[in-house]
């Protein structure tokens, strides 16, 4: 004879939880917008708050901080 030891409640609502949020970050990632070739967007460090710059757009440019 097999016992089974009842789960809590818990983790059903916590498994919920978890696919929710999980459907959450899929739907952010989703509706957030491309950038278009030729478009440009700034990258900035979060820390420094220093800007990443390419001042030419040949191949082996060097990226530079600002």
């Amino acid at each position: 004879m097999v016992f089974r030891i009842p789960r809590p409640r818990r983790y059903g609502r916590l498994s919920a939880l978890g696919t929710a949020l999980t459907l959450v970050a899929v739907g952010a990632t989703a509706v957030a917008a491309p950038i278009e070739p030729g478009q440009s967007a700034p990258v900035v460090g979060v820390q420094s708050g220093r800007c990443l710059t390419v001042p030419g757009t040949t191949n082996g440019t060097q990226a530079q901080l600002q």
